[in-house]
């Protein structure tokens, strides 16, 4: 029986060539679908592939914010009118990066469809057989995987919907995660030796469900006798590249031995887990380093958002850092106003916060100068201010208003209400979401 993690990707590729004939008539799809047939027409895998993004369709006076009304508008515009992402996006009012994940999670909830339906097929087959042949279930026998697979999907679903939506430094979450498996570790008289950077971006994954992902590789990794381990991460614009390298000569043997139940569970929850956050994870053989076994989890990265204070207080800025921790947004602050001049001309802040009661210069006639400068005059700019005066500060062009004493929900509101303005074209490094731009489809060893 095929694995659930392979069967995803089977669908994922089919669905990527749902109009190459050719492709689809090879492709092995069509043989878990229709087991019956053989050789499988090209049509009758299209056929079956579209008619599960239709059932996929959420019933009448669904909501169009809902996610499930969300995945299955984005199969119809992307695998049915034949739409690109930055089109999608636009269709559906969220950003490119919004649609790359939708897009992912989209399809695997044809995957799960479809795979629901092999399960109960064997199922179905497996009870037959059963009755056929007047033998008693047995008692205390277990599950089987696809049953065990259901659970655990459930949990897994249960585990990032409740984790807290916060972003998480790779580096601290590695080492935390390294300290906790650390007596695993020693029972398994093993080295991890770890080589991250300062990665500057935050991956766009919850601490608990990152140091989780971690232990689930960490672990997997110790099932098979290696006596050394390197961990290494790297980041592009829109990923951290996450590798696990077992220092090791795989023998046929060993290479049987790690893949035992146990530790292909361990494999596919952490595959799970890492797709429901929009990467993926792979598993390859090193040949040009004597067979060594690389595990490499794809995790998307978060741009930070710039955030200017111009705030004579010291204390503000660290306050503003405080409120703000573990979400996109860096801080920098300007105690003047020639200083906050220039710091727009040198970080090209993304939003601007800007205290009204200012020394020398009042914050209202920064405000004006700030609108009239061509270099920061498309800035959201947030006035705050003690005094009730949003009406003042939005008739003169200020994007938003935070009455003090300042909180951190009240704070965390208003940035994002003003990141989703930002223009993207600020970003000239940005890369468009194509299907190169999305992590590697390399399969997992069987």
């Amino acid at each position: 029986m095929i694995d659930r993690y392979t069967f995803s990707r089977m669908v994922r590729e089919a669905l990527d060539h749902l109009g190459d004939r050719p492709y689809l008539e090879r492709h092995p799809l069509g043989g878990f679908l229709y087991p019956a047939q053989h050789p499988v027409p090209a049509e009758a895998l299209q056929r079956a592939l579209l008619d599960a993004i239709n059932e996929l369709r959420p019933p009448p006076n669904t909501p169009t914010t809902s996610v499930s009304w969300r995945h299955w508008r984005y199969l119809m515009l992307r695998y049915v009118e034949g739409l690109g992402t930055k089109q999608i996006a636009r269709e559906l009012s969220i950003s490119e990066r919004h649609a790359r994940r939708e897009h992912l999670a989209a399809l695997q909830a044809i995957a799960d469809l479809l795979w629901s339906r092999l399960v109960a097929t064997r199922r179905t087959k497996e009870f037959s057989s059963a009755s056929s042949t007047d033998m008693p279930a047995t008692e205390g026998s277990g599950r089987n995987s696809a049953s065990l697979e259901d659970d655990l999907e459930q949990e897994l679903a249960r585990l990032t919907s409740s984790a807290p939506e916060m972003l998480s430094n790779l580096g601290d979450v590695l080492q935390d995660a390294i300290r906790t498996a650390e007596p695993l570790i020693r029972a398994r008289c093993a080295t991890f030796h770890v080589e991250v950077p300062d990665i500057p971006s935050p991956a766009a994954v919850s601490p608990p469900v990152l140091r989780q992902i971690l232990l689930c590789l960490i672990t997997y990794a110790l099932h098979d006798p290696v006596s050394e381990f390197t961990i290494k991460g790297e980041a592009s614009s829109e990923w951290i590249a996450l590798q696990l390298t077992a220092h090791h000569v795989w023998q046929e043997s060993s290479v049987k031995a790690v893949m035992d139940s146990e530790s292909s569970q361990l494999l596919w929850a952490a595959s799970r887990i890492v797709e429901k956050n929009g990467g993926r994870l792979l598993l390859k053989s090193d040949d040009h380093n004597h067979g060594a076994r690389i595990l490499i989890a794809y995790l998307p990265i978060v741009r930070l958002t710039t955030v200017l204070v111009v705030d004579d207080s010291p204390d503000m800025a660290h306050l503003f850092q405080r409120f703000v921790a573990g979400y996109p947004y860096r801080m920098v602050q300007a105690r003047t106003f020639p200083t906050a001049l220039e710091f727009v001309q040198e970080y090209r802040p993304d939003i601007i916060t800007l205290d009204v009661l200012m020394p020398a210069v009042d914050g209202w006639q920064i405000l004006q100068q700030l609108r009239s400068n061509p270099i920061s005059r498309d800035i959201p700019i947030i006035v705050c201010s003690i005094l009730p005066e949003k009406p003042l500060a939005l008739s003169l062009g200020a994007a938003g208003f935070l009455a003090k004493p300042v909180t951190a929900s009240s704070l965390l509101e208003a940035l994002e209400q003003c990141r989703h303005s930002v223009s993207r074209s600020r970003y000239p490094d940005y890369i468009e979401d194509t299907a190169s731009s999305l992590p590697p489809t390399t399969p997992l060893i069987d």
